[in-house]
């Protein structure tokens, strides 16, 4: 059977399908590709962040690379951006006048995700504050005496629902941004140990018994789940290696640490390696991985 060549662009729509909807069945369906070449485009999509088009594109691809190439200069900008998209609204305009000559205000505007009109109401008003920015000064006072009556402890969370109970909508993200403004940070993070060992360990044997330097690759693979704090919010981070070479055969990353995110890495890493039989896997036993759906998975 000939090998078939997907265009660039389809490449990444099928990556960003996936992505968004987190359903590797419809993908497929919608698509019409193999499991593994999923995997694959995932992985060369992580790797280099966006696909390059051939030197000779066909007509139709024209948008495609008019599109990549914005992304790339979008890319190039934050690289040199000293803030970020949950900055105040005077820092991002003092950024994008910086950096003006450089780059177009349409890409900078879109690198830190602030509407032009926005950039240009500001630069022409210029620091008379806004209605949005006046009620900004308002919940940033509410904000800092819930996060210090609770003792440091609370995070964009629970101050969100102390908000609503005083009759405030107000979005995750702005509460992290107005804390990440007055240097508010809780004093523990978000992630415990909690989720761990949910289910009697009698219920799942160790079948490796502190043997982790198997004879043969793809007998003993292992997987654990990490975070770390990226600007105001954690990540959390699942690898899986084979321990035979100890190598990282796939990883995941996701702002919720769930089911899902291990069921993602580990179909991955399983894909790339021809789906082996016989496979011992390994784990902390956390809810993640004793969970119906991911033992499913495994058996």
């Amino acid at each position: 059977m000939p090998k078939i060549y997907y265009p660039d662009n389809f490449k990444i729509e099928v990556v960003k399908y996936y992505k968004m909807h987190r359903n590797i069945d419809a993908t497929l369906e919608k698509y019409g590709i193999a499991r593994s070449t999923l995997f694959k485009r995932k992985k060369k999509y992580e790797e280099n962040h966006l696909f390059h088009v051939s030197k000779k594109p066909a007509n139709t691809g024209h948008k495609a690379q008019a599109h990549l190439d914005k992304l790339n200069k979008i890319v190039a900008a934050s690289k040199e951006l000293k803030c970020g998209v949950t900055s105040s609204i005077t820092e991002k305009v003092a950024e994008i006048k910086r950096l003006e000559g450089k780059y177009s205000i349409h890409v900078l505007c879109e690198a830190l995700q602030i509407p032009r009109g926005t950039y240009y109401n500001r630069k022409k008003k210029g620091d008379i504050p806004n209605r949005y920015e006046l009620a900004d000064k308002e919940l940033s006072v509410m904000i800092r005496e819930i996060f210090y009556h609770s003792g440091e402890r609370f995070g964009r969370n629970p101050i969100k629902y102390k908000l609503q109970e005083h009759g405030f909508q107000v979005s995750k993200t702005r509460i992290s941004r107005l804390m990440k403004e007055m240097g508010l940070e809780v004093k523990s993070a978000p992630y415990t140990m909690e989720h761990k060992k949910s289910l009697s360990r009698n219920k799942f044997r160790n079948l490796i018994r502190g043997e982790f330097s198997p004879e043969a690759p793809n007998l003993v693979w292992a997987s654990d789940i990490t975070y770390v704090k990226v600007k105001d919010q954690y990540m959390f981070v699942c690898v899986v290696i084979d321990l035979f070479s100890r190598k990282i055969l796939s990883y995941g990353i996701s702002s919720t640490i769930d089911t899902v995110l291990t069921m993602n890495t580990f179909d991955e890493a399983f894909e790339e390696r021809g789906q082996p039989q016989n496979l011992i896997f390994h784990s902390d036993q956390g809810v993640q991985y004793t969970s119906y759906a991911f033992r499913t998975r495994l058996e």
